[in-house]
C-alpha cells in the first residue's frame, strides 16, 4: 500500500478515533516534516520538538467528539486524584470543576483563599502533565 494520506485514513483518525490510524498518520508525516525543518536550518533536536508541536496541533484540531474528550478527562482525573490530600482535591474540584468562587470554597473548607489557589494550581499542573501524555499519541 502506498504511503499516502487517504480519505479513509483521515476518517479513521477523525471520526472513529482509531489510535492505530493516528500512529500511521504520524508515521507518514513525521519524517517529511523533520526533513523540511532540518533542510531549513533547524537542529535535529529542535526539529523533533517542532514536529511534535505540529502533530499535537493537528491532533487538537481534529473533530474529536465531546464524549471522547470527557472520557480522556475522566481518566486523567482518576489517575492523578490519589496523588493529593483529600482537602487539596476538594479545593481543586470545587473551584476548577464546579466553578465555585475561591473565597466561598475557602470558607466552606476552612482553608485560606491562598491555600485554595495553591491546591488548585498543584492539581492543575499535574493534570496538564497527565493530559499531555494522551496528546503524545
Amino acid at each position: 500500500m502506498a504511503d499516502t494520506t487517504s480519505q479513509s485514513l483521515l476518517q479513521r483518525v477523525a471520526v472513529a478515533q482509531d489510535p492505530d490510524a493516528w500512529q500511521r498518520l504520524a508515521g507518514l508525516y513525521t519524517p517529511l516534516l523533520r526533513r523540511w525543518m532540518v533542510r531549513y536550518g533547524l537542529q535535529a533536536h529542535d526539529a523533533d520538538d517542532l514536529v511534535q508541536e505540529v502533530l499535537g496541533a493537528v491532533h487538537r484540531k481534529l473533530p474529536w467528539d465531546r464524549e471522547f474528550d470527557q472520557h480522556v478527562l475522566d481518566q486523567a482525573l482518576a489517575a492523578v486524584r490519589p496523588e493529593f490530600q483529600p482537602s487539596s482535591w476538594e479545593a481543586f474540584h470545587r473551584t476548577a470543576i464546579e466553578g465555585q468562587p475561591t473565597e466561598a470554597a475557602a470558607e466552606t473548607l476552612g482553608m485560606t483563599a491562598n491555600a485554595i489557589r495553591l491546591a488548585r494550581m498543584r492539581v492543575m499542573r499535574r493534570l496538564r502533565e497527565e493530559l499531555a501524555a494522551f496528546q503524545e499519541w
